[in-house]
């Protein structure tokens, strides 16, 4: 039997077309996605419109598929026929009920899951909680309680089509321009065990009689998803949504795909289940579902874990030439640096452009009656597929074949190169950072080392290394102890002596030697044998090029100052774990006595830090410091500005 194909697409990435509707007789898809959340809007033709799930873009109260609607002058509250959530996790759900108050003539699908006594309970007891705000459980909430209005004023039997594997949910029958049109949605999960899975999560969450409501959360594998399935005449389309695969011949895709009792035929379109993580895949849905080369869509999470990963990315170009994405999977937020850092990061790694988390929206059209079909790219959406390619396609010839057929200009080549060269790099520092920082998390040296060493192989720069590695995951440590409270001093050691002897090897392979910011004298006041916060600081000190001299500890007031005259330092830092050491006389005060007597006061600042200080903020002030820092990326930034100061 002849393999089935796709027809080449025509990719358009022009933000002006974005209000064109679409025309009576076409089919759009288009795929909305901020980062977090994701939503599905298909036009069937004949201005009749399906939203599956919401999501709204940062900034907006509107939910996205409201808005788009809006903005091509649609009347939604008439058009949209069908509104289908196919499960209730809050990015999946988000907006939901003002889609379907606004939405009066829609009808209501959902899994078959949630018909249980568990799920309305669940509803009711967190119905006045301040924990359901904003939550998937809320927005069902509301969602019935418009049911119930609606019954009301119609007087009919308005309740939900509730999704179940193989059932056909809703269908439509129509004219266009004098051809018959047929459309069906059918469900293809949740099938029967995954639904008594979904049950027992259910009542799992229901908190005892008595107990504390808690924040509810998103248990997996997500038993309750449903998978539709959109067939317009002969043109199929499949929505993977989050379903899993889970190795169980009961559950998940293995139902789908051996499944005798689904419809027939391949689908043209997929939706790629679960942001495209290894999770949702199973190869048997790409070879006896799919097309060849099916147009696919994910929307990628980038919150927490960051997906898809490369490899998931790799292995979904290999199903298809024609996989895109409602935004870059490398999206993250920017740090706030120093200035000094940022100098640096600038004068050795160049400008640092981060992906904008903000917005994506991927838009397939195609005729009813014709092969000719089109991709458009709104937002942050990507060609998916030109991300996984380490090289470029460089010639004509390469871009007339197979591997791309949609790209049809020189210009148009040259500009996808540029954008996925970047935003591979992206991804790979994105999962470099993130292996980086799970290894110094777990205080495992020798993991972090070879994570650099691989990071190194693959050709990332030293600077890169430093800048965009090894700061940002001291920066990290300092809030994960300062803010969040899960991690711990001995972590913190960990991770500064790594960062101090990873920098030192970095700056050797430097293409351009850095200068120094300045030199800095550091050592335990007198009386005082603690070292470990000192030892912390040094590290985070040697990432920011400042060039320190341990003294050691048990330092006399009068080797501080020697020190730092023969070592040119500009700044003098002393640790004091006790209150005697930080206010006693052979201390801080000692040592500022001397300067002052040997004319070095102008010269040579004085910074402080330890336990004393972190109880009583202002006690460096007492012993007349000129500063004090909480911690050893503070203290870098601190002792910068002292050292700009002294040379000012």
């Amino acid at each position: 039997m002849q393999e089935l194909k796709q027809k080449p697409l025509k990719i358009i990435s022009d933000g002006s077309k974005l209000i064109q509707k679409p025309q009576e007789d076409e089919i759009e898809i288009s795929v909305f996605g901020p980062g977090y959340g994701e939503s599905i809007l298909l036009h069937i033709g004949m201005n009749k419109w399906i939203i599956v799930d919401s999501c709204i873009f940062p900034g907006e109260t509107n939910p996205a598929p409201l808005n788009y609607l809006k903005e091509i002058d649609i009347d939604y509250s008439e058009s949209v026929k069908v509104i289908a959530a196919t499960h209730w996790h809050d990015d999946h759900i988000k907006g939901l009920s003002k889609i379907f108050k606004e939405c009066r003539n829609s009808e209501f699908i959902c899994s078959d899951a949630l018909k249980c006594d568990e799920f309305i309970e669940l509803i009711q007891v967190y119905s006045d909680s301040v924990i359901s705000e904003n939550s998937g459980i809320e927005e069902f909430k509301l969602i019935l309680n418009e049911m119930q209005e609606r019954q009301k004023k119609r007087k009919n039997n308005n309740v939900p089509k509730f999704a179940i594997s193989d059932r056909l949910l809703w269908q439509d029958n129509f004219e266009v321009k004098g051809n018959s049109i047929k459309s069906e949605i059918f469900s293809l999960s949740p099938c029967d065990a995954a639904i008594l899975s979904a049950k027992l999560d259910i009542t799992s969450l229901l908190p005892s009689e008595g107990a504390n409501k808690r924040v509810i959360p998103q248990i997996k594998p997500n038993h309750s998803s449903v998978v539709l399935w959109i067939a317009v005449n002969n043109f199929n389309i499949m929505l993977g949504t989050d379903l899993e695969e889970e190795g169980n011949p009961y559950k998940g895709w293995s139902v789908i795909v051996n499944s005798t009792t689904r419809p027939d035929g391949k689908a043209s379109f997929f939706k790629i289940p679960h942001h495209g993580s290894k999770n949702g895949h199973h190869q048997e849905v790409w070879e006896k579902m799919l097309m060849q080369n099916p147009v696919s869509v994910l929307t990628p999470f980038a919150r927490g874990y960051k997906l898809p990963t490369l490899d998931d990315i790799e292995r979904i170009c290999s199903n298809t030439s024609y996989a895109f994405a409602t935004g870059s999977p490398a999206e993250q937020k920017k740090l706030k640096r120093s200035n000094v850092v940022e100098k640096m990061i600038k004068e050795f790694s160049g400008q640092i452009h981060l992906i904008n988390p903000s917005y994506g929206h991927v838009r397939y059209r195609k005729k009813l009656n014709s092969e000719e079909s089109s991709i458009e790219l709104f937002g942050n959406s990507v060609y998916l597929c030109s991300v996984s390619k380490e090289e470029p396609i460089d010639n004509l010839k390469d871009i007339e074949s197979d591997e791309i057929p949609y790209i049809r200009k020189v210009e148009e080549l040259v500009f996808w190169q540029n954008i996925h060269r970047q935003q591979r790099r992206a991804m790979q520092m994105q999962e470099i950072i993130a292996q980086y920082n799970e290894a110094i998390f777990d205080t495992d040296r020798d993991l972090a080392l070879q994570v650099v060493n691989d990071a190194l192989e693959k050709g990332i720069s030293p600077e890169d290394m430093v800048f965009k590695v090894i700061i940002p995951a001291i920066e990290q440590m300092v809030k994960s102890i300062s803010e969040n409270f899960d991690a711990n001093l001995a972590q913190h050691f960990i991770a500064s002596q790594i960062a101090a002897e990873v920098t030192e090897n970095m700056i050797a392979r430097f293409e351009k030697k850095p200068a120094s910011m300045g030199n800095v004298v550091i050592g335990t006041a007198e009386g005082d044998l603690h070292s470990l916060g000192k030892r912390i600081v040094i590290g985070c000190l040697k990432t920011l090029m400042i060039d320190v001299f341990d003294i050691g500890v048990n330092v006399a007031p009068e080797k501080f100052v020697d020190e730092a005259v023969a070592r040119n330092a500009q700044v003098i830092g002393i640790s004091a774990m006790m209150v005697h050491t930080a206010r006693g006389e052979n201390g801080c005060l000692k040592v500022r006595e001397i300067l002052k007597e040997r004319g070095l006061e102008g010269r040579i600042k004085i910074i402080v830090g330890g336990a004393p200080f972190q109880f009583d903020p202002e006690l460096y002030k007492a012993v007349k410091a000129d500063a004090w820092a909480k911690d050893g990326i503070t203290g870098g930034k601190i002792i910068t500005e002292l050292i700009k100061e002294v040379k000012s």
